[in-house]
């Protein structure tokens, strides 16, 4: 029986950077109303308390997530290849959840690589169906050009699937 594939370690700090850069343009967006009160409102200190306190609330959620979050969402994602299904498993700290994929009914297989994830190592891929598309973040670029030929040489094999001829 074939096992439970991991991700790369290399998506943790992947998720780090993306969630911090998230961060940095939330506050940026963020510090908006602050010039608004500086410059023309100055006797609207209120502004001034909602959106430090709105700050503040998202950098104490981002820098949780950085620090403890990514490693509950390594822990809980990996990915299962087997003759006619892949299995991708997916969480967070409160969830965990999974997505069940048959392989007759995937329509195309994408890879995608982001210059973070290129700088990394590692590339991610989306398993597209009629009504959804799925997708697994964080192995090497080999195994994901490597995952992405199998889930199209075993989608190819059923005579109902989108590649049969």
């Amino acid at each position: 029986m074939t096992r439970e594939q991991q991700l790369h370690p290399n998506v943790i700090p992947y998720w780090r950077i993306t969630r911090l850069i998230s961060l940095l343009k939330k506050s940026a967006i963020a510090g908006i109303p602050i010039t608004v009160h500086l410059i023309w409102l100055p006797t609207w200190t209120w502004i001034l308390y909602v959106t430090v306190t709105y700050v503040s609330y998202l950098w104490l959620t981002a820098l949780f997530h950085i620090f403890y979050g990514v490693r509950y969402m390594y822990v809980r994602r990996g990915y299962l290849l087997t003759t006619d299904e892949i299995l991708i498993r997916w969480g967070n700290i409160w969830a965990e959840n999974v997505s069940i994929i048959p392989l007759s009914r995937v329509q195309h297989v994408d890879m995608e690589q982001d210059l973070i994830q290129r700088r990394l190592g590692i590339s991610g891929l989306v398993i597209v169906t009629a009504g959804d598309a799925n997708g697994v973040v964080g192995l090497l670029e080999a195994d994901t050009k490597l995952l992405q030929r199998q889930i199209v040489e075993l989608a190819k094999l059923g005579e109902t699937d989108a590649y049969h001829d």
